[in-house]
């Protein structure tokens, strides 16, 4: 509640204070004193010491106007005397004209004082607006006629009741009639000339329902007032246009129709303030007409206080802007009303306090705006935090954000850019590495390009020295108290690269200041400052620099390829090797990590697995024979991945010839039937099952110098078995160990089983088998012994292996 209601008050009080001095004696004395001579005293000290001795003096009592006197009554008339009148009480405060004569509101009851001698129980009083002499019989007296009120009686003054008829009309006046008892006449009690013995009656300006419309109208009128000062001076020029281009079509709407008014802001408010005063005096007027001063004051403050102003500023408080807006022309209206007084004042106002600018937000304000409203906007946690963090990078410096230069990953000058190097740049992740002068790891020289060393063969042992030098880079050099801002703009350019080192000026006793390398900033550091989150990548081992918490990262290390192989013959260059092991691993399905794992599948590949076929050998031409991988219709038991060259593929009986080139694989449908098959968890120490090779359907043939893995069937088992086995282990122990001999298939077991492709269902088809099979004699097994072994229950059917072929070419009666 403002200033606003305070007035009305004060309003409402002064008018309670006047109407309350008029009904005083004082007041009463000050009209006597200022309408009747002092002849009238001197007078009254003559012809009536005995009143005076017995009643105070009017000053006490009331006006000595109505103490005034007149001729005595001649005639016999119970010889009673009136001198004058005052009002005692009435519904209304009565006023006073000119010559002092009371003014009462028609219809209205009032108890008023007669003066004079003769009085008793019996006396009435009556009132007449036909004027008459003192003593002469009453014309027309009101039909309102009361008697006197006899505990109110004394020697020479009694009390009775008075009403004015509601028909008089505005300014009539009425004249004080009287008689002794029931019985008698009634008698003018003073002459019409004698104002003291008067009383003047007043109509209401308006009509009762006429009033309560207005009043209820001047009600309404004061709330809209009242909360449009709320609700639109708390909407700032700044808050308003934020509105009028961020918020919904309807608060959009009617941010555009407040506006115009808004940007007057102190003509805007002198404009409510005077509307509201203007209104609310009005308010008391009417309320004051209607009853008592006392009840006007405590009706209009109650009414102006919950209708006025608690409920509509407790309605525009929320929902100012939709109000404002709809009642934008009732506010221009009054505003052109007002304008001769409140544009003045406005001009004024601008003129001493300065035109109104709103709102401004530092950044600190801001931030805190943002917070503290988190609970009640949409924003997300990350939005909250991405803000904050861009309005604090100008109070942050490089010290908070570098990583120290000892826990940077640097190269020296002398490094040699072989295998083991890279891989160590590959697993580290960065792409870029500082290089510092040999022995001295604060001085930096250049910085290493990750991608620059996409064609760099490490067989070459090129130094890294060597390498700079064709590939030349510049950097940064900043002091640690420049600002993120700052730093941003800088690496966000990118003319120097995004990074930069970090210096810091040291003063020691007397020595001159020098600069020394304390870390290095990247665009990712400031990045994540800005986002109040850590950026992690695939690569990433550490999850920031200050925890140093290490990330659980599935990787392998690449150093265990590096270094002689004993059991090869053939030993491939540690980045085909590590190639061919990431190619198995994640696209071949039986070689997968959930089949084999990562270590048992390293393990097989230091196997004797890797083989080469050269066209020429000492420039002789090799035999066909010998170039052929796969042969149809032959049983084959191995698996194949082509590495480099490219080998010549003829399918079906059309002999559909394609090339395939380096990492495709044959077997892969035979293998992945074995990874299913009961056969790969039969434990060492029972009997082992040596399963049948696959027939292929096509052959293939090398077309160039290829090199290739071929892995056996049984080493593959064996690699199964020792997964399966590992994971059945309690503690789940490790297989860095592990000797893939111990699982292999031993060859004079005997052969329970056979695995064939769809090829082998030819009738009379032979199938490799061993000499010691059950049934078989010491002869190849045919497809109808081996039906006959499965219906006899001898050997246990495992799924058939499909067809090399297939997805290539379809097959229809293919024979072999």
């Amino acid at each position: 509640m403002d200033g606003r209601l305070y007035v009305s008050i004060v309003w409402c009080l002064s008018c309670f204070v006047v109407s309350t001095i008029k009904s005083s004696p004082v007041h009463d004395l000050y009209t006597t004193r200022r309408l009747f001579s002092t002849n009238y005293d001197d007078d009254y000290r003559t012809n009536y010491q005995d009143y005076d001795q017995s009643e105070q003096w009017p000053q006490q009592q009331g006006t000595a106007a109505k103490l005034t006197r007149g001729a005595r009554n001649t005639d016999n008339h119970n010889d009673l005397q009136v001198t004058g009148l005052r009002v005692e009480a009435a519904e209304r405060d009565p006023t006073y004209d000119e010559n002092g004569v009371p003014v009462l509101l028609v219809g209205m009851t009032a108890r008023i004082r007669l003066f004079g001698t003769g009085f008793t129980d019996t006396t009435w009083a009556a009132v007449t607006a036909v004027p008459g002499d003192r003593g002469d019989n009453c014309q027309h007296p009101s039909e309102d006629v009361y008697l006197v009120e006899p505990k109110s009686k004394t020697n020479t003054s009694v009390q009775v009741k008075v009403r004015l008829p509601s028909t008089a009309r505005d300014g009539t006046t009425f004249y004080i009639c009287t008689k002794a008892s029931n019985g008698s006449r009634w008698l003018y009690a003073g002459d019409s000339d004698e104002p003291w013995l008067q009383v003047k009656a007043f109509q209401k300006l308006l009509p009762l329902w006429l009033s309560i419309v207005i009043i209820v109208f001047l009600l309404v009128l004061s709330g809209l007032f009242s909360g449009l000062n709320l609700g639109l001076m708390a909407l700032d020029k700044t808050e308003l246009k934020i509105v009028g281009n961020t918020g919904t079509e309807t608060e959009r709407k009617h941010a555009k129709a407040i506006e115009p008014v808004r940007s007057h802001g102190n003509y805007l408010l002198c404009s409510l303030l005077l509307g509201n005063v203007l209104v609310n005096s009005s308010l008391t007027i009417l309320m004051d007409d209607l009853t008592s001063g006392a009840v006007a004051v405590i009706g209009s403050t109650i009414a102006i206080v919950i209708f006025g102003e608690i409920v509509p500023q407790a309605i525009c408080s929320r929902h100012g802007l939709a109000v404002g807006a709809r009642t934008v022309y009732i506010t221009k209206t009054f505003m052109f009303i007002t304008a001769p007084l409140s544009y003045p004042i406005s001009l004024l106002l601008d003129k001493i306090l300065g035109k109104e600018i709103g709102n401004v937000y530092n950044r600190e304000r801001l931030k805190e705006l943002i917070k503290v409203t988190n609970e009640y906007n949409d924003l997300e946690k990350e939005e909250v935090n991405i803000i904050s963090g861009a309005l604090e990078l100008k109070e942050k410096v490089v010290r908070d954000v570098m990583t120290s230069i000892d826990d940077a990953f640097m190269l020296p000058e002398d490094a040699v850019l072989d295998f083991e190097t890279l891989n160590e740049i590959r697993e580290k992740g960065y792409s870029r590495i500082p290089v510092h002068e040999i022995g001295n790891r604060y001085h930096i020289v250049n910085i290493l390009y990750a991608k620059d060393l996409a064609f760099v063969d490490s067989r070459l042992n090129m130094p890294v020295s060597v390498f700079c030098k064709f590939h030349p880079r510049n950097f940064e050099f900043v002091f640690e108290d420049v600002t993120l801002d700052h730093m941003l703009k800088l690496l966000r350019e990118g003319s120097k690269g995004h990074m930069a080192f970090v210096l810091k000026v040291v003063t020691q006793d007397e020595r001159d200041p020098y600069y020394d390398l304390v870390g290095l900033v990247t665009l990712e550091d400031i990045i994540e400052e800005m986002i109040k989150a850590e950026i992690v990548d695939e690569t990433d081992m550490w999850s920031d620099n200050r925890t140093k918490r290490q990330l659980d990262r599935n990787t392998y290390n690449v150093s265990l390829f590096i270094g002689k192989r004993e059991k090869q013959k053939l030993v491939l260059s540690p980045q085909l090797t590590l190639a061919a092991f990431q190619f198995l691993c994640t696209s071949v399905s039986p070689f997968k990590p959930e089949v084999i794992s990562l270590t048992a599948l390293r393990k097989l590949l230091e196997e004797d697995v890797n083989r080469q076929i050269k066209l020429k050998r000492r420039g002789i031409v090799q035999d066909p024979q010998n170039l052929v991988i796969y042969e149809k219709c032959k049983p084959s038991n191995y698996f194949v991945l082509i590495l480099e060259g490219q080998a010549e593929v003829s399918i079906g009986n059309e002999n559909l010839v394609f090339v395939a080139r380096p990492f495709t694989t044959f077997g892969t449908e035979f293998f992945l039937t074995v990874s299913e098959s009961p056969l790969v968890i039969t434990p060492p120490s029972l009997p082992e099952y040596q399963p049948a090779e696959f027939l292929p359907d096509y052959t293939v043939r090398a077309h160039t110098d290829v090199t290739f893995i071929k892995i056996p069937v049984s080493l593959y088992i064996a690699a199964v078995r020792a997964t399966k086995l590992d994971k059945l282990r309690e503690d789940g122990g490790a297989l860095e160990d592990l000797d893939l001999s111990m699982y292999m298939l031993q060859q004079d077991k005997t052969c329970d089983e056979l695995i064939a492709s769809p090829a082998s269902e030819v009738q009379d088809a032979p199938l490799m088998g061993n000499s010691s099979s059950p049934g078989t004699g010491n002869g190849p097994v045919t497809v109808k012994e081996r039906e006959r072994f499965l219906s006899s229950g001898q050997i246990s059917p495992l799924p058939p292996s499909p067809s090399e072929s297939q997805g290539l070419l379809p097959q229809e009666n293919t024979q072999f």
